[in-house]
């Protein structure tokens, strides 16, 4: 009896494979090679006999389960591995000395890969939190007006939501972790569809570290209050994350990582969720200098009413007190802050309102040397022996 399978179609018989490019060929087999070179380390490692059809021989009991549990779940705290991570072993530098000493080089090839596989990832990560700007500003701005700029303590943290109908698929629980200045704890936040998580913290009173799927969030009022002290002294981000760590220590449980179980750092995170919250602020600088239909002197009244704003006769308090008191001095990180950032290739970002261009510097450099003093005993009176 004739069997009821379909015959194979004949349709793309005559099509013929691409052609693997000289890079295809280069990384295929340097993959081969390492994993030929990782089979072997493990039967080494777990004293078994290498088998001609790639299998292993069955564990010797007195092995010990060496099996690796790995978790997929991003983590934002990711770091080196721990012996946790590695199944009771870690890898240690051993010192080498003499004729021994093997120098093992980097790849190009690889090195030129992972480069161009991370800008590609940070590019579509700034593309992405620019969206998250446009979509969250009126949000920030009714969230803002309604906690009087996270200065309310009744109404900083509380949940703002309107109710929706969405449901079934369109929410999402997921775990966060949320840090204020006198709480860190892990909550469980349901997602809609019908906005974005940014939107949806930002109503909660916190700001995520990530544009999409944030597993981590700060409060606002801990934000205004690191971007404040960041404005008037030299607050660095590692060192406040490690102060606000250790002041909730005293009252709040430990938040350990899936990956490495151990404590969090909250460097990383803080820095980009402090970061979203400057650009908001800036986009709400720009929109009511916009509303306001300031010109040139009166956006420079507003930074310094003494020197650009109407005069004060009575602003003296004695007759031989100056008239201007021009400061320019900044701190190490307001300086560096350009030169220690890396470009995007792909993007342009624009200059944060608080620092001048390199060029605008350089443009005002020379033109203060052409009108200062031509003697030299002037340019000593009025350049300060420390400056």
């Amino acid at each position: 009896m004739a069997g009821k399978r379909k015959a194979p179609s004949f349709k793309g018989v005559g099509k013929l494979p691409k052609n693997a490019t000289d890079l295809q060929k280069l990384v295929h087999d340097r993959r081969k090679t390492e994993l030929k070179e990782t089979k072997r380390r493990l039967q080494s490692l777990l004293g078994q006999s290498s088998l001609s059809d790639g299998t292993f021989a069955p564990r010797n009991k007195n092995t010990g389960d060496n099996d690796l549990t790995l978790d997929d779940t991003h983590d934002d705290n990711f770091g080196p591995p721990t012996q946790e991570d590695s199944g009771g072993w870690m890898d240690i530098d051993e010192p080498i000395h003499g004729d021994d000493m093997v120098v093992k080089e980097e790849d190009p090839l690889v090195t030129l890969l992972n480069s161009s596989y991370a800008q590609a990832r940070r590019l579509e990560q700034e593309k992405r939190w620019i969206r998250q700007y446009q979509l969250n500003l009126p949000i920030f701005l009714a969230c803002r007006d309604r906690t009087a700029n996270w200065c309310n303590p009744s109404e900083a943290l509380r949940d703002a939501k309107p109710p929706c109908e969405c449901r079934g698929k369109d929410r999402s629980i997921r775990l966060v972790d949320l840090l204020d200045v006198s709480s860190r704890t892990q909550r469980a936040i349901n997602f809609c569809a019908c906005q974005s998580d940014q939107g949806r913290l930002i109503q909660m009173g916190y700001m995520g570290a990530s544009p999409v799927h944030p597993r981590t969030a700060f409060s606002l009022g801990l934000l205004r209050i690191h971007h404040i002290l960041w404005k008037y002294c030299c607050v660095r981000t590692e060192p406040f994350a490690l102060a606000l760590d250790e002041w909730l220590d005293g009252f709040c449980p430990v938040i350990t990582s899936k990956r490495t179980n151990q404590a969090r750092e909250w460097r990383k995170p803080l820095s980009a969720a402090a970061d979203a919250y400057r650009r908001l602020i800036t986009a709400v600088r720009k929109r009511e200098l916009i509303l306001l239909k300031l010109n040139e002197l009166d956006k420079l009244a507003a930074n310094c009413p003494r020197c650009f704003g109407p005069p004060a006769p009575d602003a003296k308090t004695e007759a031989f007190e100056p008239d201007f008191i021009c400061c320019c001095d900044g701190n190490f990180q307001h300086r560096r802050h350009l030169a220690a950032s890396v470009p995007i290739p792909g993007l342009n970002p624009e200059t944060p309102e608080l620092f001048i261009k390199p060029e605008k510097v350089e443009s005002m450099a020379e033109l203060i040397q052409k009108t200062g003093p031509k003697s030299k005993k002037d340019h000593e009176y009025v350049v300060h022996p420390q400056a």
